[in-house]
């Protein structure tokens, strides 16, 4: 059988009955070609940089500066020492109230609440401008003890004079003070070029911390009882101008207590006039049956006379001329009743002011170091190792988020 006598085979891309002679006489369709994958762009030369590129930014951009922070630490970088103390500043512990939701509410923030505002204000005065000014006044100096030539240029104050902003900022760069609110103490860190400056600065900042506090009692002092000092001396001075007033009028008058005197020499006078009734009475008695020329008559009637004599001298003593005694009396009453007030307000401000010296002592705080600035033995700065691979850490996460972005940035402008 020759391929013409061939009988039209089926086909399952041709219509029943056509032969192959036909369909491949028959003009082929043009078949579109496949997309590229985009994923192919990437390995063609001319749409990303070469893997050597890439490697050499890394290089540049990751491994150098790693390695030469490295280096720059292990060779150059000036050691600091840290000079660590702790403090608390204690008050007088109020008394506790009775059990209950409602007196702890009320009581608890004022247990212990004048020592914490006060932990807090002396924090920060230690990181202030006073603080470094107090330092040179005792003798530190510290732009001279931190602008050293033998420091680093990275480590050191790199200013002779510098702003006080900016020695500020540095100056709280190299001292820390910590305070936690629950145990109530403050950490004073202190980090320097040498040992010994490190605790000298430390040991001069807790004197200075004691010193605020120190301060603080002494104006709460002041100011707690000066008001009750002030009127104590007022009422104590008026205390004595009229004790001198009492003493000058009984000198003038020559009595101690005229409203007594009178009174006595009035008890006098009433024994002394009853006396006299009875002489009289006595004498009338005699003269009823005895002549008047008798001597026991006489003596009688001498007697008579005689009291009649001294009743007579004390009316004339106790009444006077002008009612002088009574002006006495009433002059000496009021002197005798500004003393009793001027007593009273004496007693009353003197309590007042124990009262205040109480509160005063009740409010006063104290300083207490719990740790000593000790001398330390060995640098916490500069940690090479550690720094520089944290930097190489970091560096390659941020080289890897910059690549990322910058492939989607190349992906996209091509489509």
């Amino acid at each position: 059988m020759t391929d013409t006598d061939r009988p039209a085979l089926d086909h399952p891309c041709l219509p029943y009955g056509a032969d192959l002679e036909d369909e491949a006489a028959a003009p082929r369709r043009a078949v579109p070609p496949a997309a590229e994958p985009a994923f192919a762009r990437y390995h063609d030369g001319s749409d990303d940089p070469p893997r050597s590129r890439r490697g050499l930014a890394y290089l540049a951009l990751v491994a150098v500066p790693s390695v030469l922070a490295l280096l720059w630490l292990l060779l150059f970088a000036s050691p600091q020492y840290q000079s660590r103390t702790e403090y608390v500043i204690r008050g007088i512990e109020a008394e506790r109230p009775a059990p209950g939701a409602l007196a702890e509410l009320i009581a608890g923030p004022q247990a212990g609440g004048n020592a914490a505002r006060e932990a807090e204000v002396i924090k920060d005065y230690l990181l202030s401008p006073d603080a470094i000014a107090a330092l040179k006044t005792r003798g530190i100096d510290v732009v001279r003890l931190y602008n050293r030539d033998d420091v680093d240029v990275l480590s050191r104050l790199r200013f002779d004079r510098p702003r006080a902003e900016t020695l500020l900022d540095y100056y709280r760069g190299k001292v820390d003070v910590d305070y936690d609110k629950d145990k109530g103490v403050t950490t004073l860190a202190v980090r320097a070029f040498s040992p010994s400056d490190a605790q000298k600065v430390a040991q001069a900042l807790l004197q200075l911390g004691e010193g605020q506090v120190n301060a603080f009692n002494t104006r709460a002092v002041d100011a707690g009882i000066a008001l009750a000092q002030k009127d104590m001396d007022a009422a104590q001075a008026d205390l004595l101008s009229i004790q001198g007033a009492l003493t000058q009028f009984r000198n003038v008058s020559g009595a101690l207590d005229p409203a007594r005197q009178v009174e006595g020499e009035s008890g006098q006078m009433l024994a002394l006039q009853g006396q006299l009734a009875r002489e009289k009475a006595s004498l009338d008695s005699m003269r009823g049956f005895l002549s008047p020329s008798a001597p026991q008559v006489q003596v009688q009637a001498s007697r008579v006379a005689a009291l009649e004599a001294q009743v007579g001298a004390l009316r004339s003593g106790t009444t006077g001329p002008n009612q002088a005694v009574a002006q006495q009396i009433n002059a000496f009453e009021q002197l005798r009743l500004r003393q009793d007030f001027a007593a009273k307000r004496y007693e009353s401000a003197r309590a007042a002011l124990d009262s205040a010296r109480v509160q005063a002592d009740k409010q006063r705080l104290f300083f207490v170091s719990v740790v000593k600035p000790g001398l330390p033995e060995k640098p916490v700065k500069p940690r090479p190792w550690r720094t520089a691979f944290a930097l190489f850490v970091g560096l390659s996460v941020a080289f890897a988020i910059g690549w990322l972005i910058l492939a989607g940035i190349r992906e996209h402008q091509a489509d």
